[in-house]
Protein backbone atom coordinates (compact mmCIF):
# COMPACT_ATOMS: atom_id res chain seq x y z
CA UNK A 1 0.00 0.00 0.00
CA UNK A 2 2.82 2.47 0.47
CA UNK A 3 4.42 2.03 -2.98
CA UNK A 4 1.03 2.70 -4.30
CA UNK A 5 0.86 5.89 -2.63
CA UNK A 6 3.96 6.68 -3.71
CA UNK A 7 2.91 6.37 -7.45
CA UNK A 8 -0.17 7.87 -6.87
CA UNK A 9 1.78 11.09 -5.50
CA UNK A 10 4.54 10.87 -8.34
CA UNK A 11 1.21 10.64 -10.57
CA UNK A 12 0.23 14.00 -9.26
CA UNK A 13 3.27 15.67 -8.38
CA UNK A 14 4.08 15.01 -12.28
CA UNK A 15 0.80 17.18 -13.38
CA UNK A 16 2.60 20.17 -12.61
CA UNK A 17 4.44 19.57 -15.48
CA UNK A 18 2.18 17.56 -17.76
CA UNK A 19 -1.02 19.08 -17.42
CA UNK A 20 0.23 22.26 -15.94
CA UNK A 21 3.39 23.31 -17.82
CA UNK A 22 2.59 21.37 -20.90
CA UNK A 23 -0.97 22.22 -21.48
CA UNK A 24 -3.62 20.86 -22.98
CA UNK A 25 -5.25 21.77 -25.48
CA UNK A 26 -9.45 22.26 -25.90
CA UNK A 27 -9.62 18.80 -26.56
CA UNK A 28 -8.96 17.85 -23.31
CA UNK A 29 -10.66 14.31 -22.75
CA UNK A 30 -9.85 12.98 -26.50
CA UNK A 31 -6.21 13.69 -24.97
CA UNK A 32 -6.56 12.28 -21.84
CA UNK A 33 -4.05 9.37 -23.20
CA UNK A 34 -1.22 11.14 -22.77
CA UNK A 35 -2.30 13.31 -20.23
CA UNK A 36 -3.18 10.62 -18.11
CA UNK A 37 -1.47 7.81 -19.64
CA UNK A 38 1.79 8.67 -19.85
CA UNK A 39 2.05 10.57 -16.56
CA UNK A 40 1.20 7.04 -15.38
CA UNK A 41 4.06 5.83 -18.03
CA UNK A 42 6.35 8.22 -16.10
CA UNK A 43 5.30 8.13 -12.64
CA UNK A 44 6.75 4.72 -12.83
CA UNK A 45 10.05 5.71 -14.77
CA UNK A 46 10.64 8.55 -12.72
CA UNK A 47 10.46 6.63 -9.55
CA UNK A 48 12.65 3.60 -10.58
CA UNK A 49 15.26 6.01 -11.88
CA UNK A 50 15.34 8.02 -8.93
CA UNK A 51 15.74 5.11 -6.34
CA UNK A 52 12.27 5.80 -4.74
CA UNK A 53 11.23 2.19 -5.69
CA UNK A 54 13.24 -1.25 -6.37
CA UNK A 55 13.04 -2.97 -9.62
CA UNK A 56 11.20 -5.50 -8.42
CA UNK A 57 8.39 -2.96 -6.87
CA UNK A 58 8.49 -1.18 -10.74
CA UNK A 59 7.43 -4.54 -12.67
CA UNK A 60 4.77 -4.98 -10.27
CA UNK A 61 3.30 -1.57 -11.03
CA UNK A 62 3.76 -1.89 -14.44
CA UNK A 63 2.69 -5.69 -14.69
CA UNK A 64 -0.96 -4.31 -12.94
CA UNK A 65 -1.78 -1.72 -15.28
CA UNK A 66 -0.59 -3.87 -18.55
CA UNK A 67 -3.22 -6.65 -16.94
CA UNK A 68 -5.78 -3.64 -16.03
CA UNK A 69 -5.31 -2.89 -19.85
CA UNK A 70 -5.73 -6.23 -21.26
CA UNK A 71 -8.46 -7.53 -18.91
CA UNK A 72 -10.26 -3.78 -19.27
CA UNK A 73 -14.11 -4.97 -20.54
CA UNK A 74 -13.94 -1.47 -22.50
CA UNK A 75 -10.77 -1.96 -24.13
CA UNK A 76 -11.66 -1.29 -28.05
CA UNK A 77 -13.93 1.50 -27.54
CA UNK A 78 -12.70 4.48 -29.72
CA UNK A 79 -11.36 7.60 -28.24
CA UNK A 80 -14.64 9.63 -28.75
CA UNK A 81 -15.86 7.22 -26.32
CA UNK A 82 -13.82 8.48 -23.72
CA UNK A 83 -14.59 11.76 -24.68
CA UNK A 84 -18.40 11.54 -24.67
CA UNK A 85 -18.32 9.19 -20.88
CA UNK A 86 -14.83 10.20 -19.26
CA UNK A 87 -16.91 11.55 -16.47
CA UNK A 88 -19.71 8.94 -16.46
CA UNK A 89 -18.69 5.83 -16.68
CA UNK A 90 -15.35 3.98 -14.31
CA UNK A 91 -14.23 1.99 -17.09
CA UNK A 92 -14.12 3.77 -20.04
CA UNK A 93 -12.27 6.88 -17.64
CA UNK A 94 -9.38 4.28 -16.68
CA UNK A 95 -9.12 3.38 -19.86
CA UNK A 96 -7.56 6.24 -21.41
CA UNK A 97 -4.87 5.93 -18.12
CA UNK A 98 -4.50 1.85 -18.81
CA UNK A 99 -3.84 2.86 -22.99
CA UNK A 100 -1.94 5.71 -23.05
CA UNK A 101 0.54 3.92 -20.30
CA UNK A 102 0.43 0.79 -22.89
CA UNK A 103 1.12 3.04 -26.08
CA UNK A 104 3.62 4.68 -23.52
CA UNK A 105 6.23 1.12 -23.35
CA UNK A 106 4.95 0.86 -27.36
CA UNK A 107 6.33 4.26 -28.89
CA UNK A 108 9.62 3.79 -26.55
CA UNK A 109 10.04 0.41 -28.11
CA UNK A 110 9.44 1.88 -32.14
CA UNK A 111 11.76 4.87 -30.68
CA UNK A 112 14.60 2.47 -29.57
CA UNK A 113 14.60 -0.16 -32.67
CA UNK A 114 14.84 3.42 -35.01
CA UNK A 115 18.17 4.24 -32.96
CA UNK A 116 19.25 3.51 -29.49
CA UNK A 117 20.06 6.83 -29.14
CA UNK A 118 17.02 8.00 -28.02
CA UNK A 119 14.16 7.14 -26.37
CA UNK A 120 10.44 8.75 -25.16
CA UNK A 121 12.32 10.82 -23.39
CA UNK A 122 13.79 13.01 -26.00
CA UNK A 123 9.88 13.50 -27.45
CA UNK A 124 8.73 14.90 -23.95
CA UNK A 125 11.58 17.35 -23.34
CA UNK A 126 11.15 18.66 -26.99
CA UNK A 127 7.26 18.85 -26.70
CA UNK A 128 7.95 20.27 -23.62
CA UNK A 129 10.52 23.36 -24.90
CA UNK A 130 8.69 24.04 -27.79
CA UNK A 131 5.06 24.61 -25.82
CA UNK A 132 7.15 26.58 -23.25
CA UNK A 133 8.67 28.91 -26.04
CA UNK A 134 6.03 29.07 -28.86
CA UNK A 135 3.07 29.24 -26.44
CA UNK A 136 1.70 26.15 -28.22
CA UNK A 137 -0.58 23.59 -26.14
CA UNK A 138 -0.23 19.75 -26.29
CA UNK A 139 -2.56 18.51 -29.55
CA UNK A 140 -2.20 14.97 -30.98
CA UNK A 141 -1.06 16.39 -34.23
CA UNK A 142 2.10 18.35 -32.52
CA UNK A 143 2.65 15.18 -30.38
CA UNK A 144 2.79 13.18 -33.86
CA UNK A 145 5.24 15.88 -35.56
CA UNK A 146 7.73 16.24 -32.69
CA UNK A 147 7.90 12.30 -32.18
CA UNK A 148 8.27 11.60 -35.99
CA UNK A 149 12.11 11.81 -36.35
CA UNK A 150 12.88 9.94 -33.57
CA UNK A 151 10.58 6.85 -34.90
CA UNK A 152 12.21 7.49 -38.18
CA UNK A 153 8.66 7.65 -39.88
CA UNK A 154 5.25 9.03 -39.39
CA UNK A 155 3.85 7.52 -36.58
CA UNK A 156 -0.08 8.50 -37.28
CA UNK A 157 -0.98 5.35 -38.65
CA UNK A 158 -0.26 4.00 -34.58
CA UNK A 159 -2.46 6.63 -33.05
CA UNK A 160 -5.13 6.08 -35.80
CA UNK A 161 -5.70 2.70 -34.70
CA UNK A 162 -4.46 2.47 -30.78
CA UNK A 163 -5.25 5.63 -29.75
CA UNK A 164 -8.43 6.80 -32.54
CA UNK A 165 -10.00 3.56 -32.99
CA UNK A 166 -9.37 1.69 -30.33
CA UNK A 167 -7.35 -1.95 -31.12
CA UNK A 168 -5.46 -3.60 -28.80
CA UNK A 169 -1.84 -2.72 -28.40
CA UNK A 170 -0.11 -6.24 -29.75
CA UNK A 171 3.14 -6.08 -27.92
CA UNK A 172 4.57 -8.98 -29.19
CA UNK A 173 6.88 -7.22 -30.91
CA UNK A 174 8.68 -6.23 -28.29
CA UNK A 175 9.47 -10.10 -26.34
CA UNK A 176 13.22 -9.60 -28.34
CA UNK A 177 14.05 -6.95 -26.46
CA UNK A 178 12.33 -7.54 -23.42
CA UNK A 179 11.67 -9.76 -20.58
CA UNK A 180 8.05 -10.21 -21.48
CA UNK A 181 5.41 -13.31 -21.39
CA UNK A 182 2.25 -14.08 -23.25
CA UNK A 183 -0.35 -16.09 -20.97
CA UNK A 184 -3.73 -16.49 -21.32
CA UNK A 185 -6.10 -15.55 -18.37
CA UNK A 186 -10.14 -15.11 -17.88
CA UNK A 187 -11.24 -11.95 -17.86
CA UNK A 188 -12.60 -10.34 -14.24
CA UNK A 189 -16.33 -11.57 -13.92
CA UNK A 190 -17.36 -11.48 -9.77
CA UNK A 191 -20.31 -13.59 -11.53
CA UNK A 192 -22.93 -11.72 -10.42
CA UNK A 193 -24.53 -8.30 -11.70
CA UNK A 194 -22.14 -5.83 -10.03
CA UNK A 195 -24.55 -2.62 -10.93
CA UNK A 196 -27.41 -4.08 -8.85
CA UNK A 197 -24.60 -5.06 -6.31
CA UNK A 198 -23.19 -1.26 -5.98
CA UNK A 199 -26.40 -0.10 -5.24
CA UNK A 200 -28.31 -2.60 -3.11
CA UNK A 201 -25.33 -5.05 -2.00
CA UNK A 202 -27.81 -8.19 -2.94
CA UNK A 203 -26.60 -10.51 -4.97
CA UNK A 204 -28.92 -10.65 -8.23
CA UNK A 205 -28.59 -13.17 -11.67
CA UNK A 206 -25.44 -15.17 -10.35
CA UNK A 207 -24.39 -17.44 -12.70
CA UNK A 208 -24.61 -21.07 -12.53
CA UNK A 209 -20.91 -21.53 -13.85
CA UNK A 210 -19.12 -18.75 -11.62
CA UNK A 211 -16.31 -19.04 -9.07
CA UNK A 212 -18.83 -17.04 -6.84
CA UNK A 213 -21.77 -19.55 -7.17
CA UNK A 214 -19.30 -22.44 -6.14
CA UNK A 215 -18.34 -20.27 -3.53
CA UNK A 216 -21.64 -20.87 -2.38
CA UNK A 217 -23.09 -17.35 -3.01
CA UNK A 218 -26.66 -17.31 -4.48
CA UNK A 219 -29.22 -15.05 -5.78
CA UNK A 220 -30.64 -12.45 -2.73
CA UNK A 221 -27.97 -12.51 -0.63
CA UNK A 222 -27.49 -9.56 0.99
CA UNK A 223 -24.05 -9.01 1.95
CA UNK A 224 -22.97 -6.29 4.91
CA UNK A 225 -19.39 -6.38 4.22
CA UNK A 226 -16.99 -6.77 1.28
CA UNK A 227 -13.46 -6.50 0.14
CA UNK A 228 -12.39 -6.41 -3.49
CA UNK A 229 -9.85 -5.05 -6.18
CA UNK A 230 -12.17 -3.80 -9.14
CA UNK A 231 -10.99 -5.52 -12.70
CA UNK A 232 -8.64 -7.34 -11.13
CA UNK A 233 -9.19 -11.48 -11.64
CA UNK A 234 -6.08 -12.42 -9.31
CA UNK A 235 -7.71 -10.84 -6.38
CA UNK A 236 -9.55 -12.86 -3.82
CA UNK A 237 -13.02 -11.41 -3.47
CA UNK A 238 -14.39 -11.52 0.03
CA UNK A 239 -18.55 -11.06 1.11
CA UNK A 240 -19.87 -11.30 4.08
CA UNK A 241 -23.27 -11.91 4.74
CA UNK A 242 -25.20 -12.10 8.07
CA UNK A 243 -23.66 -15.81 8.85
CA UNK A 244 -21.00 -16.48 6.44
CA UNK A 245 -17.50 -15.65 5.06
CA UNK A 246 -17.62 -16.16 1.36
CA UNK A 247 -13.88 -16.29 -0.83
CA UNK A 248 -13.15 -16.46 -4.53
CA UNK A 249 -11.55 -15.51 -7.52
CA UNK A 250 -13.67 -13.28 -9.64
CA UNK A 251 -11.97 -15.07 -12.71
CA UNK A 252 -13.99 -15.86 -15.50
CA UNK A 253 -13.87 -19.93 -16.99
CA UNK A 254 -15.12 -19.08 -20.35
CA UNK A 255 -13.97 -15.55 -21.44
CA UNK A 256 -10.15 -15.38 -21.38
CA UNK A 257 -8.20 -13.01 -23.17
CA UNK A 258 -3.80 -13.03 -23.99
CA UNK A 259 -1.76 -10.19 -21.93
CA UNK A 260 1.72 -9.34 -21.69
CA UNK A 261 3.40 -9.14 -18.91
CA UNK A 262 6.98 -8.50 -17.71
CA UNK A 263 8.72 -11.35 -16.21
CA UNK A 264 9.37 -11.67 -12.21
CA UNK A 265 12.07 -13.79 -11.82
CA UNK A 266 14.61 -12.24 -13.84
CA UNK A 267 18.55 -13.44 -14.54
CA UNK A 268 20.96 -10.27 -14.46
CA UNK A 269 20.52 -9.93 -18.26
CA UNK A 270 16.96 -9.67 -18.17
CA UNK A 271 17.53 -6.50 -15.70
CA UNK A 272 20.08 -4.88 -17.74
CA UNK A 273 17.64 -5.23 -20.65
CA UNK A 274 15.10 -3.34 -18.88
CA UNK A 275 16.60 -0.59 -17.07
CA UNK A 276 18.38 0.18 -21.22
CA UNK A 277 14.94 0.01 -22.22
CA UNK A 278 13.59 2.51 -19.76
CA UNK A 279 16.69 4.51 -19.76
CA UNK A 280 17.97 4.02 -15.98
CA UNK A 281 21.11 4.28 -15.20
CA UNK A 282 23.41 0.80 -14.96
Amino acid sequence: MQKKCYFLLAHEHLHNWIGSKLKNNEQEELNKWFTEGFTDYYARVIALKSGGVSLGEFIDSCNLFLQYYFLSPVINEPNTRIESDYWHNYDIRKLSYYRGFVFAIYLNHLIKQNSNTYSLDNVILDLYNITKHDKDNFSSNLFQKIAKPYVGRSITAEISRFIDKGETIDLAELIDILPIEKSVIGRYDPGFDMAIFDKEKVIRNIKKTSNAYKAGLRDGDVIVRHSFWRNNPNKTMILKTKDKIFRFKPVSQDNKVTIYQIKENLSPEEESAIKQFFNVKL
